[in-house]
């Protein structure tokens, strides 16, 4: 059945499947998780239950209304996603125009706002009016990786279902089970992918160690005394051109840094993300103290932090760099 798709989420699945069981659906139900642990796709399934012809507290896949769902083209079914960068009052204003009819062919109107932490403030007012006098008709999801980043008289109104990670572990069994990774790889990219299957499945492999090759390179560059800001600029620009991966790059980095701290630590082996290259691992850890490698984690942790707070690309990939090389050319220094 189509619940059965959603992994690692059992205990967010019986909690919907007891409101259908019970009759007892609210107007509105807040989706929260990290992203890629199926709360969007969740969702879908929940719509496809509630419409279902055939089934109760679950979704057959082969009657009219499953099909359609799974179309996107149920009448009764919609997914309401960010124009551009946010979800606008011309959207919810549309939803509430809509919410006002009766289902026109399934048993319920099942409304879903993906990332609807992206709700301009107006729109969000707007959306509030509509749970406040909700239709019994009619259930509004609001799916989210960022919580508190809603009204919290938005989230007063809503039923909050969690969403946990599935696992690094967990996942790295998966992937060689079912995609035939070889496990060190498998344990990178669950690793990578912060035990998110959503993530995880999105991810090529072959891309991906391509882009930790180019991290290394990267890495072997600030490491050697470099003098030369113009070289790291070079290393902006190359980054820049490939904006819409600088996450998983700085995720690349990051892992790495947390892996040499592990090292340094003598910690658990297993924790090692980067365990197939174990060996230039230990050697770039040996270089630093405990301190620099930690402060070169936190420098990259912030640009994350900054770039997803719309910092300036570039500025903020050069400030990073030209930072990073300084904490390799102290250690040069105190040698």
């Amino acid at each position: 059945m189509a619940f059965a798709q959603i992994l690692g989420q059992e205990n967010a699945i019986a909690v919907l499947q007891n409101a259908i069981r019970h009759h007892r659906i609210p107007h509105a139900y807040l989706f929260a998780g990290d992203e890629g642990v199926g709360k969007k796709l969740t969702a879908v399934m929940f719509a496809k239950a509630l419409n279902c012809r055939e089934c109760e507290d679950d979704s057959c896949d082969r009657c009219v209304s499953c099909h359609k769902i799974d179309a996107g083209n149920h009448p009764d079914v919609r997914i309401i996603a960010p124009e551009g960068q946010f979800i606008k009052i011309d959207q919810i204003r549309t939803l509430q125009k809509d919410v006002g009819y009766k289902p026109y062919e399934g048993k319920r109107k099942v409304y879903t706002l993906d990332h609807a932490d992206t709700l301009r403030p107006e729109a969000a007012n707007a959306l509030l009016k509509t749970l406040e006098e909700p239709s019994a008709d009619s259930l509004i999801i609001l799916v989210t990786a960022n919580v508190y980043a809603l009204l919290p008289t938005v989230i007063s109104r809503c039923q909050l279902v969690r969403f946990i990670s599935f696992g690094v572990q967990k996942l790295t069994a998966l992937l060689v089970q079912e995609h035939h990774l070889p496990p060190e790889q498998a344990h990178l990219i669950a690793s990578l992918s912060e035990g998110s299957p959503g993530r995880a499945y999105a991810m090529d492999t072959t891309e991906t160690l391509a882009k930790r090759e180019f991290v290394e390179q990267l890495l072997k560059t600030l490491s050697s005394g470099l003098r030369d800001v113009r070289i790291l600029f070079t290393y902006a620009e190359q980054l820049v051109e490939k904006k819409t991966e600088i996450q998983e790059f700085l995720d690349i980095l990051l892992v790495w840094y947390r892996d040499m701290s592990i090292l340094q630590a003598q910690g658990d082996p297993s924790l090692i993300a980067n365990s197939d290259v174990i060996d230039r691992l230990k050697q770039a850890a040996v270089q630093l103290s405990v301190s620099q490698t930690r402060r070169l984690f936190d420098l990259v942790y912030q640009t994350k932090l900054d770039l997803l707070r719309n910092a300036n690309l570039q500025l903020t990939l050069e400030v990073m760099l030209i930072s990073l090389t300084e904490v390799y050319n102290d250690r040069i220094r105190w040698r």
